[in-house]
């Protein structure tokens, strides 16, 4: 039983390990930032809120102990490939980054987002749910999140799509929702091995 805990508390540091490295990278004041990065930043500026990468902050102590001793790949990395790391997987932080803030947006806006949520559920006919938040310490939530996106994705892109929801911003793209799955579907195989 305690090799089977064991086993699961790798994957567990392995999924964390793959999710940490789509969050998004502070901010320094000497970088100069490319267009994606730009438009990154300025997307995830009052995210504050909910901590940084826009993801809930909530820790217990049971989860602080599984950050000792973390090593951050990407720092080790020479910074020519740093930078084609953070490049590559930009689309992804960006797909993550709309999710994070459209979940905080509609949960936050109970006189103006959350009923036309309700409205735009009933009219695709899916049950009333509001999408996961993405908890930092929790690397399923993610995959919760990413899933409920999916599922969901028709009334995402009805409720992003209207103007008057001034939420156009996190409208996702198509090549956006594909990465989506992908993410998904990688995060699936560890939620297998937890379940």
């Amino acid at each position: 039983m305690n090799r089977a805990r064991c086993f699961l508390h790798i994957v567990n540091l392995v999924a964390k390990t793959l999710i940490r490295q789509f969050d998004v990278p502070k901010a320094k004041a000497d970088t100069i930032m490319d267009e994606a990065e730009k438009q990154l930043q300025d997307l995830t500026k009052d995210i504050d809120k909910s901590g940084p990468n826009g993801r809930d902050d909530k820790r217990d102590d049971e989860e602080n102990d599984n950050i000792k001793g973390w090593v951050d790949e990407m720092e080790q990395l020479p910074a020519c490939e740093r930078q084609a790391v953070r490049k590559s997987v930009g689309p992804i932080i960006f797909v993550l980054v709309k999710l994070r803030k459209l979940a905080f947006k509609i949960i936050h806006s109970t006189t103006k987002l959350l009923p036309a949520w309700y409205n735009v559920l009933n009219k695709c006919k899916l049950s009333q749910r509001i999408m996961p938040r993405d908890v930092v310490t929790h690397w399923n939530s993610t995959f919760d999140m990413l899933t409920f996106a999916l599922k969901y994705r028709e009334a995402i892109d009805i409720i992003c799509a209207d103007k008057n929801m001034e939420i156009h911003n996190y409208e996702l793209s198509e090549k956006e929702w594909e990465l989506a799955q992908q993410l998904c579907d990688v995060l699936k195989v560890r939620f297998a091995f937890s379940h």
